[in-house]
């Protein structure tokens, strides 16, 4: 018996399959090596989870009680699943051409076993890692991809720093200006005035750039 192949790092998996048995089935596989996997039941529960949150690898069955397979990787899109599985019971050649046309990266047959999913995540986490290292240059393969939105500890404490100097600076500035228009004499009313005039030259000022 060949042994099962396992992929080159964890990988953040949907799972959508209708067959509370199937589903079980290859989740267990999936947790086993050490996927973090979330589970759906059709088209819509499946666009609702990634809505919340991109997957890197969507596993779909093709027949869904409110669509499609076929249907949820094209609304999905590759920046919600950049890669997708098929398993499904319908295995023609007409089937197979569907699944690639709607964006599924693979097509396995059911019933499949272990190791030819193995084999395809092997594949998927390769792909994903190619992919992520043409976009992030300082992505190293094997580790998890970084997101459009992701920052790293290093980018928040640098952000955080930031924030908190701005907004001190910003208070230092007010009292500053606060502090020199009372020594002059200015009503709280005749302030307000001279905020609201820079406000409306500066406005104007962004007019005209924009306008220019």
């Amino acid at each position: 018996m060949p042994s099962e192949p396992s992929p080159t790092r964890s990988l953040n998996i949907l799972l959508v399959e209708d067959d509370p048995n199937v589903q079980n089935a290859v989740a267990k596989i999936l947790t086993k090596y050490h996927h973090t996997v979330r589970r759906a039941w059709g088209v819509e529960s499946a666009l609702a989870a990634l809505a919340e949150a991109p997957c890197e690898v969507l596993i779909s069955d093709i027949g869904l009680p409110d669509g499609s397979g076929w249907h949820l990787v094209e609304r999905a899109g590759r920046a919600l699943c950049p890669y997708a599985i098929a398993i499904s019971g319908f295995n023609s050649t007409a089937d197979v051409a569907d699944s690639e046309a709607s964006g599924f990266q693979r097509h396995l047959s059911k019933p499949f076993a272990a190791a030819e999913l193995l084999a395809a995540l092997e594949v998927a986490a390769a792909t994903l890692n190619e992919l992520w290292s043409t976009i992030h240059p300082k992505h190293t393969a094997g580790e998890p991809p970084m997101t459009p939105l992701h920052i790293d500890l290093q980018g928040w404490i640098i952000l955080l720093i930031g924030t908190i100097v701005s907004f001190v600076v910003s208070i230092a500035v007010i009292a500053w200006f606060m502090g020199w228009v009372r020594k002059r004499g200015f009503t709280p009313f005749a302030i307000y005035r001279v905020i609201v005039g820079i406000a409306v030259l500066l406005w104007a000022r962004h007019l005209a750039l924009a306008a220019g």
